[in-house]
């Protein structure tokens, strides 16, 4: 994973993981990460929207076009919450 901004700081602590699938709908927990697992583009910005105000730590979705962190920015420094990139295809976390 890599850190495309963190709009609260790195200080930030995740105290769950929670895995979304795109059929269910978007939430978030305080202080949680959500692993936005098959999210990819404009599909994630509902998880953002959601996690703001639930106090989420981080989203992590996969980044698979140039241009889709810009792209999420505004949604991202709106929600205060920090954006985690799993790139497609590199088999690693």
């Amino acid at each position: 994973m890599e850190l495309q901004a963190a709009p609260a700081g790195l200080d930030v602590e995740a105290s769950e993981i929670g895995i979304l699938d795109p059929e269910d709908p978007a939430r978030a927990r305080p202080d949680g990460q959500v692993l936005a697992v098959g999210v990819r583009g404009r599909a994630v910005l509902p998880v953002l929207r959601a996690a703001g105000p639930a106090g989420a730590a981080a989203v992590a979705v996969t980044l698979d076009a140039p241009g889709q962190t810009a792209m999420l920015g505004e949604a991202v420094a709106e929600a205060g919450t920090a954006l985690l990139s799993v790139h497609r295809g590199n088999g690693k976390c």
